[in-house]
């Protein structure tokens, strides 16, 4: 995380991702596509991730990435450096998933909606947590599921995840407070560090 005039190891650790993700994109511009294949790589897990949120179909996913990635091989001269490297990719990925989303009108209903909640106040196992907790976020709608990943489980701020998400950082900031409160309410507890564990695993 950011510390006024401080950069922490995370920090550090967070610039050497910057810094390589946009040489490898400058040497994409340029037709590398040894560079290419390394930003794939790189980029592969958080896009198929990402787009789980919207998109249920395993073979559409895997579609989706591969058309985000060619973009970003046919449009690497046009990134100017506002923003992170990881930022206009996800934006990318976002505008596509909303594409086929608008297209194909799919099934972007809550998944195992049959799984019983255990009792919140009742101590829970790993097992059950993990569980519990994945049943709890597929009950917010996919918008609100995107912002916590994003916020959560990438580390991106409010104005990061509003130019992915292509809105307003107020209306990032009004999705991120309805999800911890509906949460909260599903589990009677502090689900922030919860919501973070998971999504980090």
């Amino acid at each position: 995380m950011w510390v006024h005039g401080t950069v922490t190891i995370t920090n550090s650790q967070a610039l050497a991702k910057d810094e390589l993700d946009a040489a490898l994109l400058k040497r994409v511009e340029e037709g590398d596509r040894e560079s290419f294949a390394a930003l794939h790589r790189r980029f592969y897990t958080p896009l198929t991730r990402f787009a789980y949120r919207y998109l249920r179909s395993a073979e559409t996913i895997e579609e989706v990435v591969n058309d985000t990635m060619f973009a970003v091989w046919q449009n690497a001269a046009n990134f100017r450096g506002g923003s992170r490297v990881s930022t206009w990719i996800m934006a990318i990925m976002a505008r596509k998933c909303w594409q086929v989303n608008n297209k194909n009108h799919l099934d972007t209903s809550p998944i195992d909606d049959s799984l019983e909640l255990s009792d919140p106040k009742k101590p829970l196992d790993d097992l059950d947590m993990e569980r519990t907790l994945n049943w709890g976020i597929h009950q917010l709608s996919e918008n609100h599921q995107a912002c916590v990943e994003l916020a959560y489980g990438y580390g991106y701020t409010c104005e990061e995840i509003g130019e992915i998400m292509a809105c307003p950082a107020s209306t990032v900031k009004t999705r991120l407070h309805y999800a911890r409160k509906t949460l909260k309410e599903l589990f009677n507890s502090d689900i922030d560090e919860r919501v973070a564990s998971r999504s980090r695993s």
